[in-house]
């Protein structure tokens, strides 16, 4: 199942019967659609689905002409005729597995502010967790939003972790939560950003190691100081690991044994290592000379990035680091046909 696009915002939901070329326009329209806008759950997929006229909701398919159903109608047609499907609709995203449910972010039934909510890919399965904006509160919450757009969502084993926002606009408004599936379960962890009103438009970076969170948050102090947190999921299991500065956004990641974050000070880059293992946090001496880090990736337990060494561009990997390994440089200077 695919869709094809008809403008930015809607397409057509297409499907390809297995070893058959032919294409079957199923008789449904999906906004946005992307590796968050719909997910597959057991025989079948979870999407945004609907029409311009009617709105978008949540939607399951088999990948059949006669097999797309309508799970829920989160947010009724309530609303004047005529009206943009911006207001009849929940445009459900972000949708994540949580044990054998699924996790998704939705507008709730009477605001456009988005909230947790969970199915199991029926109507009676799926309720909200959270109730931001449902009521008219002097400081509404939502889902707040990362840099490309996505809710700022991350799972782990037993826990779905998000942040909120007050503003409408996405900025985060230092506010963690956590939630393992349900209504009880969903809880406010830690506010980073106590001061009233405060807002940030940089939403932490995350990782996950072991089932506990490790985030990068900002300070509330200024905008070039950033703090290492890690959380179990508990307020008490919440806990302050690092302060940095930095002149530019940092970057965080992690592979099986150790999380990594580069920052950059005075035209620097600068490189870290945290072992949950040992407790040990440990900053590696870069060369003289090396530009900021701007982005790092993980992969098969190695780091890589790109920097300018002795003027030149080049690839830059680290080998995954230990105590007895402090650091590997190798270079790799881009050839024309790269």
């Amino acid at each position: 199942v695919f869709a094809r696009s008809v403008t930015s915002e809607f397409g057509q939901l297409v499907s390809i019967y297995r070893d058959s070329r032919i294409e079957r326009e199923l008789d449904i329209s999906v906004h946005r659609w992307s590796a968050n806008s719909a997910i597959l759950y057991h025989d079948s997929i979870l999407f945004a689905g609907g029409s311009i006229l009617d709105g978008y909701e949540l939607w399951r398919t088999v990948g059949t002409q006669d097999g797309v159903f309508l799970v829920m109608d989160i947010r009724p047609n309530d609303v004047p005729a005529g009206a943009p499907a911006e207001i009849r609709s929940s445009f459900p995203a972000d949708f994540v597995l949580l044990g054998d449910e699924v996790i998704f972010t939705a507008a709730a039934p009477h605001s456009a502010a988005r909230n947790i909510w969970l199915t199991a890919g029926t109507e009676i399965s799926t309720k909200m967790l959270t109730r931001f904006s449902f009521e008219q509160t002097e400081t509404p919450q939502s889902v707040a939003v990362t840099q490309d757009g996505r809710a700022a969502v991350i799972p782990t084993v037993q826990h779905v972790f998000f942040f909120t926002n007050t503003d409408g606009s996405g900025a985060w408004d230092g506010q963690l939560w956590v939630s393992n599936g349900t209504i009880a379960g969903t809880n406010w962890i830690k506010d980073f950003l106590p001061a009233a009103g405060a807002t940030s438009a940089k939403v932490p970076l995350t990782v996950v190691v072991d089932n506990q969170l490790y985030l990068i948050v900002p300070s509330a102090e200024n905008e070039q100081t950033y703090e290492l947190w890690v959380s179990d999921g508990t307020s008490t299991g919440t806990n302050w690991l690092f302060t940095f500065e930095s002149d530019t956004s940092p970057s965080l990641v992690a592979t099986a044994e150790n999380i990594y974050f580069a920052f950059n000070q005075n035209g620097q880059g600068h490189f870290s290592y945290y072992r949950p293992e040992t407790d040990r946090l440990r900053e590696l001496a870069l060369p003289s000379g090396f530009e900021p880090i701007q982005e790092l990736v993980a992969l098969n337990n190695k780091i890589y990035f790109a920097n300018r060494v002795d003027g030149q561009s080049s690839l830059v990997f680290l080998a995954d680091i230990t105590m007895d390994n402090l650091y590997n440089f190798q270079f790799r200077y881009p050839r024309e046909q790269d």
